[in-house]
């Protein structure tokens, strides 16, 4: 190839890459570029409240888990199949004088009304000679008969007449009362009568199970026996006393007992108090404790939502719309709200939930309604 050719094909290839150049350049700018999208973020918008403080009689507010203040456990001893006058369940009620439990061993129980048969027959056939040589313990001793035949062991009578009692124990009429006696008593430590109206709180063992020895059947605690240990700082107890009325939960309680040792981390000091009418509590929920203190003074305090307050400290607006964290400190309650001290009068305290903000940060404001 000469040389002419090669410069032509050069200057073909030149002139082919710069008209594609260039329709590429326009095509590009003739497409429309794309706007970046931006967020606005808005500040949230809450409710506060202008805080005017009262004078109020500041309350100790502690906390604790309700328990069952007279709770008992249940156990039989004998051999034989558990039976009771009701499902045995937890949470089942019962009135006083229900047996809650007792053991059905018809062996003994056999054994026993087979010897109050032979006892009352031995001593029909002692009547005769009784209505004749005593006549004047004739009466008790028939009517002693008749309790017999009704399968229950009575007391005996009351004999003053040395000869008789001899003549009795000489047949083996005492021999074999006190022999029944003993089967009666261990006859009744098979069987558990409840002395008040309450409620089974646990079940070890279920009706027609077989019992053999001593066994444990069940917890039961009175009704209305709901008590709550809670501590109050060492330095209120000497204002504290046995009898005082407190709220738990809102509800009527009273202290009970005050403990005798201050914990050495805590420098608080044990309590107990009992509800009045529980019948709407449970065992084992846990409840606030509201303890009046008096003479202490009465202090100026705000009464705000619980849910305002977290670890001592509450939300409030400043300057710039911007939030600030106030320490605060509970003197007292009402209903669902705490009074607080700490607030300064005409502050601008955030009506809302303390975990949904941090300090710092930008708000759009509402006044709350009263």
């Amino acid at each position: 190839m000469d040389k002419r050719k090669i410069w032509v094909s050069l200057i073909a290839i030149a002139v082919i890459f710069s008209v594609s150049k260039l329709i590429s350049n326009k095509l590009a700018s003739q497409k429309k570029k794309s706007k970046p999208k931006v967020t606005i973020v808005e500040a949230p918008l809450v409710k506060y409240q202008i805080v005017h403080n009262q004078l109020i009689t500041p309350t100790l507010i502690s906390d604790g888990k309700l328990t069952n203040g007279q709770q008992i456990s249940v156990a039989l001893e004998g051999k034989g199949t558990l039976q009771s006058d009701f499902e045995l369940k937890e949470g089942a009620t019962f009135k006083k004088g229900q047996k809650i439990a007792y053991v059905v061993d018809d062996q003994a129980l056999n054994t026993y009304r087979s010897g109050l048969l032979k006892l009352q027959q031995l001593l029909s056939s002692l009547m005769v000679d009784i209505g004749i040589e005593y006549p004047q313990s004739k009466d008790k001793w028939q009517q002693f008969i008749n309790d017999l035949s009704k399968n229950i062991l009575p007391n005996l009578p009351q004999e003053n007449d040395d000869r008789l009692q001899n003549f009795l124990s000489n047949k083996g009429f005492f021999n074999t009362y006190y022999d029944l006696k003993s089967q009666q008593s261990a006859l009744t430590k098979r069987n558990f009568i409840v002395p008040f109206d309450g409620y089974i709180v646990s079940v070890s063992l279920q009706s027609g199970s077989f019992i053999n020895g001593t066994s444990k059947i069940c917890e039961i605690a009175p009704l209305g026996s709901l008590e709550v240990d809670f501590s109050i700082d060492e330095k209120y107890t000497s204002k504290i006393q046995i009898g005082q009325k407190v709220k738990v939960d809102g509800k009527d309680a009273y202290i009970t007992r005050l403990g005798r040792q201050i914990n050495t981390l805590t420098q608080q000091k044990m309590y107990t108090a009992r509800l009045v009418n529980s019948s709407e509590k449970l065992s084992g929920e846990f409840v606030s404790i509201q303890v009046p203190i008096n003479g202490l003074g009465k202090v100026q305090a705000f009464l705000v939502p619980s849910y305002c307050q977290n670890d001592g400290q509450v939300f409030v607006i400043q300057k710039d719309e911007i939030l600030g964290n106030k320490n605060s400190k509970p003197v007292g309650a009402k209903g669902d709200s705490l009074w607080l001290t700490g607030l300064e009068e005409n502050e601008r305290l955030v009506l809302e939930s303390f975990s949904n903000f941090t300090r710092g940060q930008k708000v759009r404001i509402s006044k709350a309604e009263k």
